[in-house]
This record gives structure tokens, C-alpha cells and sequence, in this order.
């Protein structure tokens, strides 16, 4: 009686490890084709080796969830946000604002700053198809936007102009320009 039983669990085990191979293969020839796919996709697009070319592309870029990222940094209680809303309902930009405010940045608070950041990516920017970042604040405040988003998805900077009042596109952030 026991014969059987091992023989039967030895034959479902031989079946279950045949499917198994089978549908590996399967994968495997899948990957294989998509990847030919994407190196023939590739070596019909032509190379960008000017920037002002990157920044109209992103530019007119449109993603299906973009989030602004409003970072107001100074020591002061006034959020950038209000402005940011202005400046993107003005170029018809219909986006969600997630804000981190501080008051003020320097070499003691810069860990929660990290933090912080890190905190918003993992949170209310981690559906974000694209972000649109705006600081109010040290320069080194956007070393580390680069460091922490690190091409996690498409990066646009802004920087307020004072002579004119209003935000002014100046780009997307990419690695190796």
C-alpha cells in the first residue's frame, strides 16, 4: 500500500517539476524577445547630446501621475506652496502638491532634512510618475534631491525668478548630460 502512495507522489513530483521546466522556458524565450524589442527600439532613437533638446522633451513630457514636490527651507513660517499652485495652474499643469516645510536648514537638522525627504519619497510621492520639484532654500538642499531620487523617475527643477515673480523651468535633472 505504502508502494503506491510513494509511487504516486513520485509521479505527481516528476509531473509538477516538468510544468515547472516548461513554463521557465516559456519566461525565458518571453525575455529573450523582449529584449531584442527594446535593442531594436534603441537603435532607432537618436542620440540627445544637447541639453536644451532634454529640456523641451521633458518639458512637453506628460505622465499619467506627476507630483509637484514644494520644499521651503528658510526660517520662516511662509510655504511656497500658494506660488507653486499660481505658477502651475498659469501653464494649465493640473498636479497634486506634496509640501515639506522647515524652519530653516544647517549642519544640525540636515539628517531630519534627509529623513524627511526619504520619508515623502517612500510616501506621498512613491506614485508619482513624474515630480516637479521647487526649493525655497539652501543649495545643498538640491544635491541631496538628486541623491535621494537618483532617476527614480523623470526630475524637473524650477527656480523662482524675484525680477519677474513667477517660477521659471529650467530642466530636467539627469545623470550624464
Amino acid at each position: 500500500m505504502w508502494d503506491v502512495i510513494y509511487s504516486f507522489i513520485n509521479q505527481v513530483g516528476t509531473f509538477i517539476g516538468i510544468i515547472g521546466a516548461i513554463i521557465s522556458f516559456l519566461v525565458l524565450l518571453k525575455v529573450k524577445r523582449q529584449g531584442k524589442k527594446l535593442v531594436e527600439l534603441a537603435s532607432t532613437l537618436k542620440p540627445l547630446n544637447n541639453y536644451d533638446e532634454l529640456k523641451e522633451i521633458f518639458r512637453e513630457r506628460n505622465t499619467g501621475r506627476p507630483k509637484a514636490f514644494c520644499l521651503s527651507l528658510i526660517p520662516t513660517d511662509m510655504s511656497i506652496k500658494s506660488r507653486v499652485e499660481k505658477f502651475l495652474n498659469s501653464q494649465d499643469k493640473k498636479m497634486p502638491i506634496v509640501e515639506l516645510n522647515m524652519d530653516g536648514l544647517s549642519s544640525q537638522t540636515f539628517g531630519d532634512f534627509i529623513n524627511e525627504v526619504k520619508k515623502k519619497r517612500r510616501g506621498e510621492l512613491s506614485d508619482a510618475t513624474e515630480i516637479h520639484v521647487f526649493i525655497q532654500g539652501p543649495v545643498v538642499a538640491g544635491a541631496v534631491i538628486g541623491a535621494v531620487f537618483d532617476h527614480w523617475v523623470p526630475i524637473n527643477l524650477y527656480h523662482y525668478n524675484t525680477k519677474s515673480f513667477t517660477y521659471e523651468y529650467w530642466g530636467p535633472l539627469i545623470k550624464n548630460i
